[in-house]
């Protein structure tokens, strides 16, 4: 939990045995019991819903799930889980994380690993491709130092951390117009304006530079 803390990672997944979807966030529920499945989705929901969808849709078998609509779930609408990863992930480190269920069997033979393989290939690289979309940027000073800053979309109580040593970030968006605020202790605040295309590819993400000025000591 430090080390993803002191990095800031971007995307994630984690993968298990049990079934075959790709589950996404939020996998608790506000009220433990009695337990009552239902969908209890992020402020980040159509991403985590795309990013479900990147995967299952370049898994060789996934999207055709029986179950499963597009071979997707939310958490908590499957079953509730308290304290799970991908969960911690997203609101504590502010990193997008999904839970990739890819067999059926909990301990598959060691045979088996060709096949699981070649089955998520495709689906694995898709995904990765995704960190790469939406926005990135620095937050910097005026004299051109990086600073510890969050980034924050629109109503979004979710942020996410520049890394402080470089003052980078990046923040994976769908389709869509955005603003993009800029703030860190001590500094006045920024806010960007732009635009996501729907056809936007991988490595096309816009650069946004904020140079932040101080605040003035007494609010003037």
């Amino acid at each position: 939990m430090n080390w993803t803390n002191e990095r800031h990672f971007v995307l994630a997944a984690n993968f298990h045995g049990g079934d075959v979807v790709a589950n996404y966030p939020f996998d608790g529920e506000p009220t433990l019991y009695p337990h009552n499945p239902s969908d209890q989705p992020t402020p980040d929901d159509e991403l985590f819903r795309h990013l479900a969808k990147t995967y299952s849709f370049n898994h060789a078998s996934m999207r055709q799930s029986g179950e499963f609509r597009d071979g997707i779930t939310n958490g908590a609408k499957w079953y509730s889980l308290y304290g799970g990863m991908q969960d911690w992930t997203y609101l504590t480190a502010g990193c997008f994380e999904i839970t990739l269920e890819v067999s059926f069997v909990k301990r598959p033979s060691a045979i088996q690993l060709d096949g699981f393989w070649n089955d998520n290939y495709d689906a694995m690289l898709a995904y990765l491709l995704e960190v790469h979309k939406g926005v990135k940027g620095i937050v910097q000073s005026q004299d051109k130092k990086p600073l510890a800053a969050k980034i924050s979309i629109g109503e979004n109580h979710m942020s996410v951390k520049t890394d402080p040593a470089h003052g980078d970030w990046y923040r994976i968006l769908t389709p869509g117009r955005y603003s993009v605020t800029a703030s860190a202790d001590g500094y006045q605040s920024h806010t960007y304006s732009v635009t996501i295309p729907e056809d936007q590819q991988a490595f096309q993400a816009p650069y946004l530079t904020f140079t932040l000025a101080p605040t003035v000591a007494g609010g003037k």
